[in-house]
């Protein structure tokens, strides 16, 4: 499962980066970097990278579908109650 998560995260890093215009090109570099090492370097399998890629495209799709009629603050506002429950919990 480790080697999915690298290509994971090589994908949804640059993906959360959009909108921040000086990071969002060094992200996508060090990412594409990062996924082009997964498969060059070291035991990792292309199919493994294909799974990475299939996850995080289908997470980015899900969360816009979730998230399309919802403005950033409402979003937040649910985020910080979530987080204050869950600290409430643990």
């Amino acid at each position: 499962m480790r080697h999915v998560e690298q290509t994971l995260a090589a994908v949804m890093v640059p993906w959360t980066m959009k909108n921040v215009s000086w990071v969002f090109p060094l992200s996508l570099v060090a990412n594409g970097a990062m996924f082009v090492s997964t498969i060059t370097g070291g035991p990792h399998y292309v199919c493994d990278a294909f799974a990475g890629a299939v996850v995080a495209v289908s997470a980015i799709a899900i969360a816009r579908r979730l998230l399309k009629n919802r403005s950033l603050d409402q979003v937040s506002a649910q985020a910080t109650a979530c987080s204050a429950l869950g600290a409430k919990t643990a």
